[in-house]
């Protein structure tokens, strides 16, 4: 009898959902997930000079995989004056996608040099369309659809950043 209650009592305890009680789940690990429980990411400031004079902008920055992966996905807003930088190793021509995007967005790219590559306006949500520009970037900035236009922003606008130290 007592050998039966302690084989119970160790099958219980080597179970992850019985310890953590009825019905629990396994933490989401898939990054695309509307579920991920994605952690906070670094703030920082990037600063555009556009033909109508500086603008800041307030940014998130995706500087890891799991980050870039996962971008704007599932946000239902995005205020004027907010975004996320995409910060990658070196320059290289980029597309994104927009599958699980909710809204639309403008994406900026920007050069090593801190030079506006190329302006993405009003990308679609909710496409698997590529979008770019043709040309290398290596920092991506996405903003609320509509936002850049107004703003001045085109190819050769000036960039400035004042972000953290980031890790890869």
């Amino acid at each position: 009898m007592r050998r039966a209650a302690l084989v119970v009592v160790l099958a219980l305890c080597a179970c992850p959902a019985a310890a953590d009680g009825p019905g629990a789940r396994a933490p989401q690990r898939d990054v695309t997930a509307e579920d991920y429980p994605a952690p906070p990411l670094p703030r920082g400031h990037v600063v555009l000079e556009g033909a109508f004079g500086k603008t800041a902008v307030d940014v998130e920055i995706a500087a890891t995989p799991a980050s870039t992966q996962r971008g704007m996905m599932w946000r239902r807003e995005l205020q004027a004056g907010k975004g996320m930088l995409f910060v990658f190793d070196g320059e290289s021509v980029h597309s994104f996608w927009m599958k699980n995007t909710l809204i639309p967005l403008d994406l900026i790219f920007i050069r090593a040099d801190f030079t506006v590559a190329g302006v993405v306006e009003n990308a679609q949500p909710r496409t698997l369309t590529g979008r770019g520009v043709d040309r290398p970037s290596q920092y991506v900035l996405e903003v609320p659809g509509g936002w850049s236009s107004p703003a001045g922003i085109r190819a050769g606008t000036r960039v400035t950043f004042d972000l953290p130290p980031l890790a890869h």
